[in-house]
């Protein structure tokens, strides 16, 4: 997400394409916890050609790819929504002019082609190689590409990717430093500690620094969030980032990262002042509960699937099972 993002950040590629990063995330206002409909990443939009793209951004692909019916229905509950996305930009827009891209690791790309030919092959040819554009990452080269056999509306931005967007010259350029869906983990990885545990060691007056308020991680992921909402919409801003930090609080506490108090302060639970200690030992810790509790529930779901099968062996039928429940005193 956030080298997509970077890409169409006052760049040549944004420049000449007349594509810019405008807000990730669209219309998560309307679907915050996305178990309903799933939303795009990213909203690139060509302000003098009214055109968008929405990009959905995978770090790995599944042995099972189910990336075809996220976006179909990511698409779906957008062109359904296309009034109000029309209210957040201020323009109406048009879904005759609206694109959307997979963006995966070029690691990823056969197997994305792959999958497009083989789902294709089992449809009509009135199938999904239009779904969506493909671009794909190098990491080895640094740079952002179209797939060959894809050609988008705007020819410049066409060309220009298929030649190759290189990141080499934009390491020190404005990122995305947040988004509401970042993981948990990230979230006190950069938020609670990168910012705010930061923050505090730094300051002189604070006696803790590792008790870190509510107000503090509020006011830092405001600052550095961006929001696709309609204009003065301080409402549901809020309710956004305390929905937020409610799941990062309780994501901490279940893998025992930190200590809350009645006001949903917190207090990290690990060794060390320095900031790279701190995070390294938040980080070990997390690893370390998360494969015992992983692990923990992998050992009941396994019970669980045996006694299921040890109940189907002795009682293969419910009647079997009533009439021996029947003779038991």
């Amino acid at each position: 997400m956030k080298l997509c993002a970077k890409a169409f950040l006052d760049t040549p590629l944004s420049i000449n394409s007349g594509y810019e990063f405008y807000f990730p995330e669209p219309l998560i206002d309307l679907n915050f916890d996305l178990s309903v409909n799933p939303i795009f990443d990213l909203f690139l939009y060509n302000a003098k050609e009214k055109r968008i793209i929405l990009i959905e951004c995978k770090s790995s692909i599944g042995l099972r790819p189910k990336f075809p019916s996220q976006i179909k229905k990511a698409k779906e509950f957008l062109e359904k929504n296309i009034g109000h996305l029309s209210e957040i930009i201020g323009s109406k827009l048009d879904v005759k002019k609206i694109e959307y891209v997979l963006c995966v690791y070029s690691r990823d790309k056969d197997r994305v082609i792959d999958s497009i030919n083989s789902h294709s092959n089992n449809k009509s040819k009135n199938n999904d190689n239009d779904l969506f554009k493909l671009w794909y990452f190098m990491p080895k080269n640094q740079e952002l590409r179209l797939y060959d056999e894809h050609t988008h509306q705007n020819k410049i931005l066409s060309d220009s990717l298929k030649k190759g967007f290189s990141f080499n010259e934009y390491r020190n350029q404005l990122e995305l430093p947040f988004y509401l869906n970042m993981h948990n983990f990230k979230v006190i990885n950069n938020i609670v500690l990168g910012y705010c545990y930061n923050f505090n060691r730094r300051d002189e007056s604070i006696e803790d620094p590792k008790i870190i308020r509510y107000n503090q991680i509020y006011k830092t992921i405001e600052e550095n969030v961006s929001f696709g909402l309609l204009k003065d919409d301080e409402i549901t801003k809020t309710k956004l980032i305390s929905q937020k930090i409610s799941q990062v609080i309780n994501y901490g506490k279940k893998y025992d990262l930190f200590d809350v108090d009645e006001k949903n302060n917190i207090k990290l639970k690990c060794y060390g002042k320095e900031l790279k200690v701190v995070i390294a030992n938040i980080e070990e810790k997390f690893i370390s509960n998360w494969a015992n509790l992983e692990a923990e529930e992998s050992a009941k779901k396994n019970a669980f699937e045996d006694y299921k099968l040890k109940i189907s062996k002795k009682y293969p039928t419910l009647d079997s099972f009533s009439s021996n429940a029947e003779k038991t005193p």
